[in-house]
C-alpha cells in the first residue's frame, strides 16, 4: 500500500500527497502572475466594468480618483487613485482595478 504515517498517526496515500504538491505549486503560480497586474498602492489603475451600464468615470470620481484618459479595454479608465480607498467599492460596484503598468495598458501605447 502507498501510504505514509503523519503527525498524529494519520495516514496519507501518495496520491493525495501529489495532489496536495501539484495544489501547492498552482497556486504560487497563479499569485506570480496575478502580482504584476494588482494595483498599486497609490498611483495610476485601470478601472475595468464588469457589468453592463457601469459608469466608470462617475464611480471613480465619486472615489476620490482622478481622471488620466482612456484606458485600452472597452468602457475602461485610467485614473490614478488610492487603492485602500477603491478596491471593496469596485468589486461590490462591479468594476475590477488593475495596474496601469499591466501588459493590458501597455499594449494599448503601441
Amino acid at each position: 500500500m502507498n501510504t505514509s504515517v503523519e503527525a498524529g498517526g494519520r495516514r496519507r496515500s501518495r496520491t493525495a500527497r501529489t495532489a496536495a504538491k501539484l495544489w501547492l505549486h498552482g497556486a504560487v503560480l497563479a499569485a506570480a502572475a496575478l502580482i504584476p497586474v494588482l494595483p498599486p498602492g497609490q498611483g495610476p489603475m485601470l478601472v475595468v466594468p464588469v457589468l453592463p451600464g457601469a459608469n466608470p468615470a462617475q464611480w471613480a470620481v465619486a472615489h476620490d480618483a482622478r481622471l488620466v484618459g482612456l484606458g485600452p479595454l472597452p468602457g475602461s479608465l485610467i485614473v490614478d487613485g488610492k487603492r485602500d480607498r477603491m478596491m471593496m467599492a469596485a468589486l461590490s460596484n462591479g468594476f475590477l482595478l488593475v495596474s496601469a503598468n499591466s501588459p493590458a495598458c501597455s499594449a494599448s501605447a503601441s
